[in-house]
């Protein structure tokens, strides 16, 4: 029933058709104590929607309409859709594999906002130029010192990361070399397998079968 309310909700008011729903996936993300809808469409689309509130009864959730909380388009068609601790502890992520093999994942912490550290970087430049000049003025407040703090080890944190992902990458490098080098001297001839994904579904507003 919730599902059938969402399509409603999707298409009011569009001017056309949104594209094929592929996945579907149910969640906490948000952390309002009940679960969040995940929606992977055909043309890349990932939309996230609230199924209403956790302390209403099953019965007035069905009566409320989906809330749009967040969307993104990934320009893929994304395959499958699932929720756990990928990048930390502290948030449900949302990560999804797209129909090229690329997997992602989308995390509603705040630190999602700043992924490459551009924002520290400059705000430890702004630091240093102003060095001089804050040391003839009265030091900051706690809460300034502590949001510097947190930039701080929050940046050792991502470059630890980096290390053991890249140490990590390299590993399985290597494994992954020798063991086609030693298929390569046994001479042993692969066989791939290619599978071609195909669809063959009915668009009602030019009333015909579209294969693709």
């Amino acid at each position: 029933m919730e599902c059938w309310l969402l399509a409603l909700c999707s298409n009011t008011g569009a001017g056309s058709r949104r594209a094929r729903v592929c996945s579907l996936h149910t969640a906490d993300i948000v952390k309002s104590g009940a679960l969040d809808l995940v929606v992977g469409r055909d043309d890349g689309n990932v939309e996230l929607w609230g199924l209403g509130d956790a302390a209403a009864f099953a019965s007035q959730r069905l009566e409320q309409a989906p809330t749009p909380l967040w969307e993104t388009c990934l320009q893929e068609s994304i395959q499958s859709l699932s929720s756990g601790h990928i990048t930390g502890g502290d948030y449900v992520e949302v990560v999804l594999a797209t129909f090229g093999g690329k997997v992602l994942a989308f995390t509603p912490s705040g630190a999602a906002r700043d992924p490459t550290g551009t924002h520290m970087a400059q705000q430890e430049e702004k630091e240093e130029a102003g060095s001089s000049l804050v040391s003839r003025m009265v030091k900051g407040s706690k809460t300034a010192e502590s949001e510097q703090a947190e930039l701080r080890h929050e940046r050792s944190r991502r470059f630890q990361v980096l290390e053991q992902e890249v140490a990590r990458l390299k590993a399985e490098s290597d494994k992954a070399r020798k063991e086609y080098q030693n298929l390569s001297s046994e001479q042993i001839a692969m066989q791939t397998t290619t599978k071609v994904t195909h669809r063959f579904g009915l668009a009602s507003e030019e009333a015909c079968y579209i294969l693709t």
